[in-house]
């Protein structure tokens, strides 16, 4: 037996306690790196498997009329995603997308992107977004792995295409792509929320926690009748269609307020639908330009008026039918022979507004086209409004005054005419027009004098003249003072550069001559084929029959008809 020996057992013990303190120091080491040198990135790590933190988006404002009828609102919806587990792996994945395939109608190209999102490996991945309540039940009771639903929601216009250029329309992720969905964007969109998804170690819980509530979108009220918009645009359509038109628009607006009560162009498109042809996106009242015509000769006439270069009776020769410019002719209809002042205009001479428009000095007529607003934007709160085109007098040849005084060679939008006719119609104010309501701005925002009172009084006779015995005579409404202006304009070919006789636009922009004015109308069509293309013949008729149902909407009653006066013949005892 051997003897018990101190120092050895003594040595033992120190190896053993050296190796406790190595590996102490060792694990002391490592929880060092763990915890203070890679703490930052292994947190990371660990949040990046079992948090994700998404956005929540806020719900969009609700746009209304005028009357609190609602054009477009956002609904609630579930959208689906896949949000793997560990042991999920990509074959699995894989084929659970494959089972909701037919549920949710994935196409080929949606299944190939969801396919190389899985390959990566990212752990959140959208497998369809704002899916129909059936659709989504039917996902739900499946209970497939790594399979979840998130609220989301669904911009939705109940009228459809009613107001598609004014309201616009959204993407996927509610963003506004046009009309004031685009413009009110910021006010309408609110701002989001956040949330963060939780999992276990093994990453099979789901939690959705709510960091931050996301803050509703502004509600937008607009100055858009939904009743009037519906019949302004339901004769526009018919018109385009029945006269073979390219491209029509109208617009139905308040003098006094500037207030826009209905916009409609044709073709348009459907705001439900995300994608569009950019030819029915494009918002023919504001961004499309083209030669005013005859229209423009209200302009013509104010200025006339405005610097007494023409008098009332005075008579001007156009009997000839035809006038010379540098070699080429501008014509009338027919030749007009000696014709007043008045029946210059509502025959709409061209001979003899030329004479009446080369009077005034070019400062003189320029600074009329730039009062009345042409050559910039009107302001309205839409995107895409474009200036049109009116250059300076420093830039005219000999003859551009003489075709300008008939509307040729220079370039306006529907709403830049409407707007000038509204300032005859208001008296000689003119008041910039507006598509939102907004009590911190008040209705008449903006509004200055463009005439004097006694001149626009007197353009409104014309304009009255016009419809009553002039080219406008199918705009005329039995019973209500109706004041309007044709126009008719050849369209400039590109390709031979000058203008032809075998395309047109044509137009018509009038009121009710009450006081105040009721309400005006422009309508556009762009070339129209056959034998009618005068702004009387196409663009007069859609006046009369919007104005009918705007009057019958704001119940205006008709003037009242003088009862007969019945006189009797008393020597023959009866009555005649």
């Amino acid at each position: 037996m051997r003897a018990f020996d101190p120092e050895q057992s003594r040595g033992r013990l120190n190896v053993v306690r050296f190796g406790l303190l190595a590996w102490a120091l060792v694990l002391a080491g490592r929880l060092v790196q763990l915890q203070v040198v890679r703490y930052d990135r292994i947190k990371a790590e660990v949040d990046e498997q079992n948090q994700n933190k998404r956005e929540i988006p806020a719900r969009r404002g609700t746009i209304f009329d005028r009357r609190g009828r609602i054009l477009a609102r956002s609904l609630p919806v579930q959208s689906v995603f896949l949000s793997p587990s560990a042991k999920d792996t990509p074959d699995i994945q894989k084929r659970v997308v494959g089972e909701l395939a037919g549920i949710l109608a994935l196409s080929r190209e949606e299944r190939s992107k969801i396919a190389a999102r899985i390959d990566k490996g990212d752990r959140f991945i959208w497998i369809k977004r704002k899916v129909d309540e059936a659709a989504a039940r039917a996902v739900a009771e499946l209970r497939l792995p790594g399979v979840f639903m998130q609220e989301e929601t669904t911009r939705f216009y109940p009228q459809g295409r009613l107001a598609a250029h004014v309201l616009g329309f959204v993407d996927i992720d509610e963003k506004g792509r046009s009309g004031v969905e685009s413009a009110f964007h910021g006010e309408l969109a609110g701002r989001p929320g956040r949330s963060l998804i939780l999992r276990d170690a093994r990453r099979r819980a789901y939690h959705l926690e709510v960091l931050e509530r996301a803050v509703p979108g502004r509600d937008l009220e607009l100055t858009i009748d939904e009743t009037i918009q519906y019949h302004a645009r339901q004769a526009l359509a018919r018109s385009v269609a029945l006269r073979g038109a390219s491209w029509g628009t109208v617009i139905v607006a308040h003098p006094g307020t500037g207030e826009i009560l209905a916009l409609a162009s044709i073709p348009d498109f459907d705001p439900r639908q995300t994608a569009h042809p950019a030819e029915q996106e494009l918002n023919r009242a504001i961004a499309v330009q083209f030669d005013p015509g005859s229209t423009f000769k209200i302009v013509t006439a104010a200025a006339a008026l405005e610097n007494d270069v023409v008098r009332a009776n005075e008579r001007f020769d156009c009997s000839r039918g035809a006038v010379a410019l540098a070699g080429n002719f501008v014509r009338d209809h027919k030749p007009l022979g000696l014709l007043s002042f008045a029946d210059v205009f509502s025959q709409s001479s061209n001979v003899g507004m030329i004479q009446v428009g080369t009077r005034l000095s070019r400062d003189e007529f320029y600074d009329a086209v730039k009062a009345f607003g042409f050559g910039a934007k009107t302001g309205i709160e839409l995107p895409g409004e474009i200036n049109g085109t009116a250059h300076p007098p420093s830039s005219w040849a000999a003859n551009d005054q003489a075709y300008q005084a008939i509307g040729y060679g220079l370039s306006v939008t529907a709403l830049q005419i409407l707007q000038a006719v509204n300032a005859v119609a208001n008296d000689g104010v003119l008041v910039p027009p507006r598509i939102v309501r907004d009590a911190d701005r008040p209705a008449a925002a903006g509004a200055r004098a463009v005439l004097q009172t006694p001149v626009a009084r007197r353009i409104k006779e014309l304009m009255r003249r016009v419809v009553d015995s002039g080219t406008g005579h199918l705009a005329a409404i039995p019973g209500y003072p109706v004041a309007g202006k044709t126009g008719t304009t050849q369209k400039l070919d590109p390709a031979l550069r000058r203008y032809t006789s075998l395309r047109h636009v044509a137009s018509f922009a009038g009121f009710i001559d009450t006081r105040p004015a009721a309400f005006s109308v422009i309508v556009v069509l762009d070339d129209p084929s056959g034998d009618d293309y005068y702004g009387g013949q196409v663009a007069a008729p859609v006046f009369r029959e919007i104005a009918r149902q705007v009057l019958r909407h704001f119940r205006i009653p008709p003037a009242p008809v003088p009862a007969p006066v019945l006189t009797a013949d008393l020597a023959a005892g009866g009555r005649r």
